[in-house]
């Protein structure tokens, strides 16, 4: 058949073993062509609106340029040293401003009344305090001179509230924290005062 087919020849065949020449004139098994793959554009799932909207969004700055006179520059000032307290490190002019806009626009609350068995002290009364002690701690050296602090100022009561001392204008002062903590360990002593600054 491989003569016949002229797949070999007489001389490639004679001396060679069945096995051999089945080998020389077996055909090759036809390539099959391989398998072609297509490219598939993958796109991303369009994303619900609340998942797209949670992506951050620049803050939105403004530039406001303008100038004040003297009066209204002496009273930022004041209003600065009087919220040092709520303001805590940011005594910045817009951290001021955004401030004063909070307390002026936000809905007023009832007003307390002052009583012997609250330290609540009446907005009238702290006010009072301010202009008497010209928003400055009132503390006095021996020798007269008095703390020049303007910023981080508290109301404390010369008597203090725990001994029955009321917060009325005669009972409160203005003090600096250094101040006040110095008065008090005078009135209670050094170690309670350090085992009260523990508990809280």
């Amino acid at each position: 058949r491989a003569l016949r087919e002229e797949t070999a020849t007489v001389e490639q065949i004679v001396g060679k073993t069945k096995r051999e020449v089945e080998l020389l004139v077996a055909r090759p098994a036809e390539a099959k062509p391989r398998e072609r793959i297509k490219p598939i554009a993958v796109t991303q799932p369009e994303l619900p609106l609340f998942v797209q909207q949670e992506k951050p969004q620049p803050e939105r700055r403004y530039e406001l340029k303008f100038s004040v006179s003297e009066e209204v520059y002496q009273k930022l000032e004041h209003a600065k040293a009087v919220l040092s307290n709520s303001l805590g490190s940011q005594l910045s002019l817009e951290a001021l401003l955004d401030k004063l806009l909070t307390i002026q626009v936000k809905p007023k609350a009832n007003a307390k009344t002052a009583s012997s068995s609250t330290r609540y002290i009446p907005k009238a009364v702290k006010r009072a305090v301010i202009e008497r002690d010209s928003s400055r701690c009132s503390f006095r050296a021996p020798d007269g001179t008095r703390c020049m602090e303007r910023y981080y100022l508290q109301f404390d009561h010369i008597v203090p509230f725990s001994c029955g001392g009321k917060s009325e204008l005669e009972n409160l002062r203005l003090l600096c924290p250094a101040h006040n903590r110095l008065l008090a360990e005078r009135y209670f002593g050094q170690e309670k005062i350090a085992q009260f600054a523990i508990k809280n």
